[in-house]
């Protein structure tokens, strides 16, 4: 009995070292900045066509709350880049024009508060390609056809028999 409620005691006691351990951390990981900023687009694994110089513009959009006079973006932990001089209403959106082919992260902070910031990962500047079909469209054809072009000629096709 007396070993019971020793363990009863100590089960207590850690119970309460791990609640107001607990307790200490979320209080110090809420923030009390009321400046606040959110990405709605892009969203993770979105891609931008790129162009014949391997870049493409970002657009982004989002939410934000507090004061600021500007918002920057950053693309792929390049330098930032005001894409809204005069926020108003709490949202926002501008561009991050001539950004270089990659995936990476995509960034906005408030330019007044760099704490206030949002990121999203797997952001992509690429080639997008639509494939629709059938089983084929997977590369699943058993009839293969043959390519021909101005510059490239079609062989001429063989008839079977003698």
């Amino acid at each position: 009995m007396i070993h019971l409620v020793r363990i009863i005691k100590i089960s207590a006691i850690l119970f309460c070292v791990s609640f107001l351990f607990f307790h200490i951390i979320h209080v110090e990981a809420q923030s009390d900045n009321p400046n606040s900023i959110t990405i709605t687009t892009p969203v993770a694994y979105q891609v931008f066509q790129r162009n014949a110089n391997n870049h493409a513009n970002i657009t982004i959009t989002g939410t934000y709350s507090g004061t600021l006079t500007a918002i920057e973006a950053s693309w792929n932990g390049g330098s930032y880049t005001t894409i809204v001089a005069s926020p108003a209403g709490g949202v926002f959106s501008g561009t991050l024009s001539n950004q270089t082919a990659g995936q990476g992260m995509l960034a906005v902070r408030f330019t007044n508060d760099t704490a206030a910031s949002s990121s999203k990962s797997y952001v992509g500047i690429g080639d997008i390609f639509v494939i629709a079909g059938q089983s084929n469209a997977s590369g699943r054809g058993g009839n293969n056809q043959s390519y021909s072009s101005a510059t490239h000629q079609q062989p001429t096709p063989q008839r079977g028999g003698v």
